[in-house]
């Protein structure tokens, strides 16, 4: 008995600890469903069912709190950027300043990005 209390405890702390508690104000990769793909965006308001984002981009939307995880983008983070045709291409963070990300293309080109830019599989 007290080793299916002691897994049983484990278990629970393991998985409250993979559930992120964020607050308002809280910089998020949050998945926007159009497309599949987690971006950048900053809790606004607090639900028992989630989270309302706005995104960088400008666009909104109520995402489940499963939805919602940590913005750990940073060097060497793999990330899909827009490019300047407006598609999004594969690549990784070489530079973060402020809120732009210099970003090494997987096909050898090179450029700055905004936040907005940004999106994670």
């Amino acid at each position: 008995m007290l080793r299916f209390l002691m897994l049983s405890m484990a278990l629970l702390t393991t998985t409250s600890s993979m559930a992120a508690d964020f607050e308002v104000g809280d910089s998020v990769l949050a998945l926007w469903a159009p497309d599949n793909a987690f971006f950048v965006g900053t809790i606004v308001e607090r639900s028992t069912t989630g989270y309302s984002i706005v995104f960088e981009d400008g666009d909104t939307a109520t995402v489940a709190a499963a939805q919602v995880r940590k913005n750990d983008i940073k060097v060497d983070s793999k990330v899909m950027a827009r490019w300047k045709d407006g598609s999004f291409y594969p690549g990784t963070v070489a530079k973060v300043v402020g809120r732009a990300l210099y970003i090494h293309y997987d096909d050898g080109d090179k450029g700055w990005a905004p936040w907005s830019w940004i999106a994670v599989k």
